[in-house]
């Protein structure tokens, strides 16, 4: 950049000297025009001039060079539980300046940080920052992003064997195996086809057709993985405790806890040798931190209630032994972050077993020495297809065997499809076997919004008793009636359904934050039943619905 001084007199002809000083030194030179380089810093020119009488003036210009914004990154959040991989960006800038990001020549955000996932293409991700004068760095930061040597891209880590059954889908997140010996292996009409997805493994083998995987990749899955977390408290000491009181909080650690059937407990310690919920029976526990032998939880009660296993949010549940999970089962059914750590210091193997139908776990499993065992109702029947939810005869019916709950033979959704288990996390072992149909994979970050509400628009309610304690919705034809006494409730709502059909109701009940709380169903068409001994005070939503009716009922929960 070039400096030009002018300056008018009328006794010509006119000198001009000027002395420059700043971080670079002192020059002094003759003439009006400076095309030196300034430093990065303050400069001050001081300009001299002088007339033919040799009368003079004098003047200073002041040049201020900043330096060049230098911009930086830092990737975080991979090698942990329910983190997406982070890019921050940063600068050398003390002042306001904004971000720029690239990838493959394209604006790929202008926030100071941004999360790269499976949906993100492989590669060169650039990070300039500009001042408030337009200046940008001159060479930008740069990461280079490969999916596939990220814990978080995966929703099935297994060091040995990942075995995925006929009709098993991993629905999002990937596969990978850590070891050179491991292998992948896929039966017949099972799925890996989620947004970005992919299996990575040595050996990946086919055994059967309508396999669809999104990407294969053969070859080591190298990822960091989170740092382990060990159950080494001794219960021999403690006492053993049997819970038949419903709605009880139990503030003790015990030996042997056992919750007896349609039982329903609150639990504040945080250690325990086994713990066994008969059939429908329910827990929360309160502690973050829980230290467990065994965990066993028996399928859901014959009338259709669930057997439910709550946690709070960012809870770590370290098992030194076994959990069995049978049908019907809700595991962690608020989505909050729960990551089980299987195993102990002697490093013997640690289990994992889901067995059975109807069932959901939302939770992490970390095992690093252990086998993650999850079979639906049907595993011992490999040869027949998968149901389609559609209507259909008897004599084709998928889902016989079944030890719970009799298929109807009526259209239904997949979600209440009684063959279906859903998985619901990152899962890491030493093997994983997933066997029966169907048996659904996914990833979960944790922090997904819950389901949302939804309310039939036609819908009419013709009637509210809230004097008598008592509420009504009816739909304008009456076709579906929905009772609900006391309503407000310091204790349970006692719900009476009336319909002139015959078609059995699916129900859930979520919170004011649409979280859902509670589920059953193939309920009676005209029955009562009751629901919410365990409901924390507050309002809630219970919908209803029968074939293609629904009903949304809302409940208020007192304090007892």
């Amino acid at each position: 950049r070039s400096f030009t001084f002018v300056a008018t007199d009328n006794c010509s002809p006119l000198t001009t000297t000027y002395t420059i000083v700043g971080p670079g030194g002192t020059v002094n030179g003759t003439g009006n025009t400076i095309t030196t380089g300034f430093a990065i810093g303050t400069t001050t020119i001081n300009w001299t001039v002088k007339d033919a009488s040799l009368n003079s003036n004098t003047c200073t210009t002041t040049v201020v060079i900043n330096s060049l914004p230098v911009a930086s990154i830092t990737a975080a959040g991979a090698d942990s539980f329910c983190n997406g991989f982070l890019l921050s960006g940063s600068s050398t800038l003390t002042g306001p300046f904004t971000y720029q990001w690239l990838f493959n020549n394209q604006s790929a955000g202008t926030t100071a940080g941004i999360t790269l996932g499976l949906t993100n293409g492989d590669g060169v991700y650039t990070l300039y920052t500009k001042d408030v004068n337009g200046c940008r760095s001159a060479l930008g930061a740069t990461y280079n992003y490969q999916k596939q040597n990220l814990v978080s891209s995966y929703t099935i880590i297994a060091e040995k064997e990942v075995s995925l059954g006929k009709y098993n889908k991993v629905g999002s997140g990937s596969i990978g195996i850590t070891s050179s010996n491991g292998e992948a292996e896929f039966k017949a009409y099972s799925s890996v086809n989620g947004a970005g997805s992919f299996v990575k493994a040595p050996k990946i083998d086919k055994d059967g057709s309508g396999i669809v995987i999104t990407s294969q990749v053969i070859g080591i899955a190298s990822v960091t993985l989170p740092v382990m977390q060990y159950n080494t408290v001794s219960t021999n000491n403690l006492p053993n405790y049997t819970a038949s009181v419903n709605n009880a909080t139990l503030t003790g650690s015990y030996k042997t806890l056992t919750v007896k059937k349609g039982i329903s407990v609150t639990v504040t310690a945080n250690t325990f040798g086994s713990i066994k919920l008969e059939e429908g029976a329910s827990i929360r526990f309160t502690a973050t931190v829980l230290n467990i032998a065994d965990l066993v939880a028996d399928k859901g009660a014959k009338n259709d209630s669930y057997t439910y296993i709550r946690f709070g949010q960012n809870t770590s549940v370290r098992v030194s032994g076994k959990v069995s999970i049978g049908s019907q089962v809700l595991v962690n059914p608020e989505s909050n972050k729960v990551t089980f750590y299987m195993g102990n210091l002697s490093h013997d193997e640690e289990k994992f077993t889901v067995k059975g139908g109807d069932t959901r776990v939302i939770a992490n499993i970390y095992m690093p020495d252990g086998k993650l065992r999850v079979t639906a109702t049907d595993s011992d029947n490999d040869d027949h297809v998968s149901c389609d939810h559609r209507a259909h005869d008897a004599r084709y019916c998928q889902h016989k065997g079944h030890d719970h709950n009799d298929c109807e033979h009526r259209a239904h959704s997949a979600a209440s499809c009684n063959d279906d288990v859903y998985m619901t996390g990152l899962f890491i072992a030493e093997e994983v076997e997933s066997k029966g149909n169907t048996v659904i994979w996914n990833s979960y970050d944790c922090s997904a919004p819950p389901p949302a509400l939804i309310v039939n628009s036609t819908t009419k309610v013709v009637q509210s008793v809230i004097a008598e304690k008592t509420e009504t919705i009816v739909s304008a034809e009456e076709e579906l009636k929905v009772t609900v006494m006391p309503n407000p409730s310091t204790t349970f709502f006692t719900l009476k359904l009336e319909s002139k059909y015959e078609t059995p109701v699916n129900m859930r009940v979520m919170d004011a934050s649409g979280r859902v709380v509670d589920m059953k169903s193939k309920i009676g068409a005209n029955s009562t039943l009751q629901i919410g001994h365990n409901y924390s005070s507050g309002t809630y939503y219970a919908e209803l619905i029968q074939g293609t009716k629904r009903k949304v009922v809302q409940l208020i929960k007192g304090r007892g």
